[in-house]
């Protein structure tokens, strides 16, 4: 038997689900944060992000966007990633794939605190998963 699910009904469900637990947060002070890395311009990575802001904006939850050009230093990446780690009004860490090939995507990956990663891509929690 093939069950067809509704994805759009999916993320409804999902975004109300959440919203009491946004709420609560917000009554303490906090606002949650998502900070995001892309890099390039593939069309595809661009929409993805942008439906993930407008989702972040409809919940209250700040989003960050770094953009770079594909010919982007990774050093400049990281130290990025570094300062959202250590960056309290962040609560969480977005890179978007594919990243150009001049890059160790692993490297740019595993720069991401464990406990900001929005996507479970570390080692750790990639390992984590796996368990």
């Amino acid at each position: 038997m093939v069950k067809i699910i509704n994805g759009t009904n999916i993320s409804n469900e999902l975004k109300e689900s959440l919203k009491p637990r946004i709420n609560h947060l917000l009554e303490k002070n906090i606002r949650p944060g998502l900070g995001v890395i892309l890099v390039g311009d593939n069309i595809e990575s661009e929409t993805y992000v942008s439906m993930k802001c407008k989702s972040c904006v409809e919940l209250g939850i700040i989003s960050k966007i770094h953009r770079f050009s594909n010919d982007v230093d990774e050093r400049l990446i990281t130290d990025i990633i570094q300062t959202m780690n250590k960056n309290t009004s962040i609560h969480g860490i977005l890179v978007q794939l594919p990243l150009p090939d001049h890059l160790d995507k692993g490297r740019i990956l595993n720069t991401i605190s464990d406990t900001k990663d929005v996507d479970g891509m570390t080692t750790i929690n990639a390992g984590k998963l796996f368990q």
